[in-house]
Formats: structure tokens, sequence, C-alpha cells
């Protein structure tokens, strides 16, 4: 249940980085992040991406909980055709 609760707090604070970035779409591979970034209205349009692992480009996001490095994530803007 301790893990759940980590999981939730940090896909809150993923969404909080994302839109104080103005970010409200990305890509996520992770079902499960994805579900959880839309309840926090976060959409999944293609524009940029999510990633556990730093792409040429990408800007890195630290989530931090409760004072402690809870995980870090890059996004990377997705080229347009």
């Amino acid at each position: 249940m301790e893990d759940l609760r980590n999981k939730v707090a940090c896909s809150l604070l993923i969404a909080f980085e994302l839109k104080n970035s103005g970010i409200y779409n990305i890509k996520v591979d992770d079902v499960r992040m994805r579900e959880r970034l839309k309840f926090y209205g976060i959409g999944s349009k293609n524009e940029y991406m999510l990633s556990k692992y730093e792409n040429n480009n990408s800007k890195k996001v630290t989530i931090r909980y409760m004072g402690a490095v809870a995980g870090n994530y890059y996004v990377t803007k997705i080229p347009k055709e």
C-alpha cells in the first residue's frame, strides 16, 4: 500500500511540475502512469515525451517527496515531422 501511495504522490508532483512548465499533454509509455497523469489533467498527445531515461535535448525533472528525491524523469520535446 505504501508503494501505491508513493506512486500516486509522485504522479501528482510530476503533473504539478509539467503544468508549471506549460506542458499539458505528454506521451507516456507506462499505462498506469498515463492514467494517473490524466486524472491530474495531463493529456497524452505526442507533443512531449516523459521517460525515466535521459535523451538528447531532454529536460531533467526531479521529484521530491517529503524532502527526499522520489525520482528523476526526463521530458523531451518530440519534433514535428
